[in-house]
């Protein structure tokens, strides 16, 4: 249950900065090397949550990685 619980907050803390980002075209102040480091981490926790069998650590953090992947397209696309 603290699982899914800390999966929800985690992906959802994210949708403001996505909302942000989108309607100004800003992001300026934000790492493009943290995103794509932190891109690299999320792929190996989905990776890593097949492999264990652990279907909540592979789920969220499926869903997780396009957000992530979505910021740092931003970032690329508006820098």
């Amino acid at each position: 249950m603290f699982g899914i619980m800390a999966s929800v907050l985690c992906i959802g803390a994210f949708i403001p900065q996505i909302l942000k980002c989108y309607r100004t075209k800003n992001t300026r102040d934000i790492s493009l090397v943290t995103y794509f480091v932190l891109s690299g981490g999320v792929f190996c926790w989905v990776c890593h949550g097949i492999i264990m069998g652990d279907d909540t650590l592979a789920i969220s953090n499926a869903i997780f990685l396009p957000l992530v992947g979505c910021i740092l397209l931003m970032k690329i696309k508006y820098g």
